[in-house]
């Protein structure tokens, strides 16, 4: 139960974004504001559906790189908002969280292998230091695997924080067969890849991702629920560069 509620929250609940996210995305109104950078960024908002039985949503997620850092920012209904800041591979060094429903708002900073979250859960007091290693610190697979998708290893193993409870686990992710893949009506060809955690749970569950051959692009995403639950299903419907 913990490894499904863990996967729900930090690779599919974190893309949830409202509609009106991309009209007030790149403004002060935005609850994390986009530090200034020192030279001109480069930003690309992507708009995704999500399917959990008849239930649809529309998602837009954005990536913003200039020569400093990468921003990785995105918002949803319930509501949730974040913000990440990673290094040129995608490697996050801070991280902001916000959650109604889980009453978070947090601060997180990697210093070598401790990630230090400092903030509150509704009016109680968070300050915990979680103990990783050397691997890299991933949020948002959707991007994240970059590096990984350019590289020929099979596979790749990094830390995620779990939103509901602040707590680090090591997952891993394995480049399968090219697939071609239905999004959105349209067929595209794309590189498979399986998000699962390390050790014994992951005989258990697993998450599947496409991307697409010629650029990494993120295509679809399918994620296993509860048992009898349908399935939760994202997949790319634009991208837009403001």
């Amino acid at each position: 139960m913990n490894i499904l509620v863990f996967l729900q929250y930090t690779v599919f609940k974190y893309g949830r974004l409202r509609p009106l996210c991309v009209l007030v995305l790149f403004t002060a109104e935005t609850v994390f504001a986009i530090d200034s950078l020192s030279s001109p960024a480069s930003t690309t908002v992507y708009a995704y559906r999500q399917t959990t039985g008849s239930k649809v949503d529309t998602a837009y997620r954005s990536f913003i790189s200039s020569a400093n850092e990468i921003i990785i920012t995105y918002e949803d209904a319930s509501p949730m908002k974040s913000k990440a800041l990673c290094d040129d591979h995608l490697h996050i060094h801070s991280w902001q969280f916000e959650s109604k429903e889980t009453g978070y708002h947090i601060t997180a900073k990697r210093s070598g292998d401790t990630i230090a979250i400092n903030g509150t859960k509704g009016n109680k007091t968070i300050k915990k230091s979680l103990a990783i290693d050397s691997l890299p610190w991933y949020q948002a697979m959707e991007f994240s695997l970059l590096s990984f998708l350019k590289s020929a290893a099979p596979e790749c193993e990094f830390w995620m924080v779990r939103p509901t409870d602040m707590k680090a686990f090591k997952m891993i992710a394995r480049r399968k067969a090219l697939e071609t893949v239905q999004v959105d009506g349209r067929s595209e060809k794309a590189v498979k890849v399986t998000l699962s955690p390390c050790g014994l749970a992951g005989r258990f569950w697993h998450a599947t991702y496409w991307f697409r051959v010629n650029d990494y692009v993120f295509l679809r995403n399918e994620v296993p629920r509860l048992p009898g639950a349908s399935p939760t299903i994202i997949e790319s419907i634009e991208t837009k560069k403001p």
